[in-house]
């Protein structure tokens, strides 16, 4: 096989690949093959070669160069090269070509064809090899003529002087267009706050549809309004807005100052504060009712009258980890309580790590990432969007048509 593709080399392009290595490859290859018939020469054998072709692999995703370079037409003179460096070294065995026809993948683009009713126009390996051995070998590699209209070059002509059509034609002469309709426009573009329309048509055959909205709607299927609710809150008509808790107004343009812990009152000017919440100077604060002498921790939550050394403060009192007791934690008992006396050596706690550290998953989880919100497009996991954190990294609200998400427990 020959290559010319690293897909860890992120400046590729395919002219770099097209201009440069893959020729070099070629070049690598014939070396390689002089080589093996100066051994095959030696107990007078004929070298033939079992397989050959590109052997471009990358990812199979939409990005992956080998995919791309294996459907550019340049592909067709590499091919025409490769094949005919082996006759410039005298090769005159049998060269297997793997294979026929197959789907590209992250696993290769193997195919001559990608399917075996193709589009010989766009399949340049095959191209390639044809023209190589109309050139080079005494033998007629083309269609036969005498079908309707030469099928309309939508086909191939079969020796019964009828026409085998491509994918996407139909037809005696292959001159009728069976198009592949995509179509993405919802439910009628969310109840016809919109038209599914024809956006474009694509190698002929592929016509994509999708949504024109009404004026005041947009999305990809028309789900979304066009509304000012300020950010505090969701537009779920035209004009017509659900606030978030703590958010009044038409609009939402009233701040009741709850910091995302209560709810405006009947006057909308000041905040009934959840429980285990009063009303401060800044907006809402925890409210506990503790002794004198101990702090509040959380809402309603009172911390420890002493620090719990070996343990951790729960409602007031220390809950003491294995192997501690006192009311403070404060005494390591000698001897195992039957729980201690098998240890676990812990990497750092990440969201990909296989340990389960925490009863907790939260603790062991990734940040937060802004995400795209539904109807918006094709999504991004990291859309780069500021996101409303308390001082504790929680969210306290989302911000117009955002979605907030995290890893967590990856591998376990």
């Amino acid at each position: 096989y020959f290559g010319g593709y690293d897909p860890k080399n992120a400046s590729l392009t395919l002219d770099v690949m097209f201009g440069e290595t893959i020729p070099k490859s070629i070049n690598e290859m014939q070396k390689f093959l002089i080589e093996h018939r100066r051994i095959a020469s030696l107990y007078n054998k004929t070298l033939v070669l079992y397989e050959s072709g590109q052997g471009l692999i990358g990812d199979g995703s939409a990005k992956d160069l080998g995919i791309q370079a294996n459907r550019d037409r340049r592909m067709k003179t590499m091919y025409e090269m490769y094949y005919k460096s082996m006759l410039d070294i005298g090769m005159q065995g049998i060269k297997m070509h793997f294979s026929s026809v197959g789907r590209p993948s992250k696993y290769g683009s193997w195919g001559l064809l990608e399917a075996t009713d193709q589009n010989k126009d766009t399949a340049y390996k095959y191209q390639g090899i044809l023209q190589h051995m109309q050139t080079y070998y005494n033998c007629s590699v083309w269609s036969y003529g005498g079908c309707p209209n030469n099928c309309s070059a939508h086909g191939e002509c079969l020796s019964s002087g009828s026409c085998a059509c491509y994918y996407g034609y139909q037809g005696s002469d292959c001159s009728e267009v069976r198009y592949m309709d995509v179509v993405d426009c919802g439910y009628k573009c969310t109840f016809d706050q919109g038209s599914c329309e024809l956006l474009r048509t694509e190698d002929e055959i592929t016509r994509y549809f999708g949504c024109e909205c009404e004026q005041g709607f947009f999305g990809t299927t028309c789900s979304l309004f066009n509304s000012t609710c300020n950010g505090n809150g969701e537009a779920i008509d035209l004009e017509v807005c659900s606030c978030y808790p703590g958010y009044a107004g038409d609009h939402c343009e009233v701040d009741c100052k709850c910091n995302g812990h209560g709810r405006c009152d009947a006057n909308r000017t000041s905040c009934i504060c959840d429980d285990g919440w009063r009303a401060g100077a800044g907006g809402c604060e925890w409210d506990c009712d503790c002794p004198e002498g101990v702090g509040c921790i959380g809402p309603g939550e009172c911390g420890c009258s002493r620090a719990c050394k070996y343990g951790s403060c729960y409602h007031g009192s220390c809950l003491c980890w294995a192997g501690a007791e006192g009311e403070a934690c404060e005494v390591l008992r000698n001897e195992s309580d039957g729980r201690t006396g098998v240890g676990l050596n812990l990497g750092g706690a990440a969201y990909w790590s296989t340990q389960w550290i925490f009863v907790d998953a939260m603790k062991q989880s990734s940040e937060w990432v802004p995400l795209r919100a539904a109807d918006m497009g094709p999504g991004s996991w990291d859309t780069g969007e500021a996101m409303f954190l308390d001082s504790k990294g929680w969210p306290t609200r989302l911000g117009p048509r955002q979605v907030l998400g995290k890893l967590l427990m990856r591998n376990v």
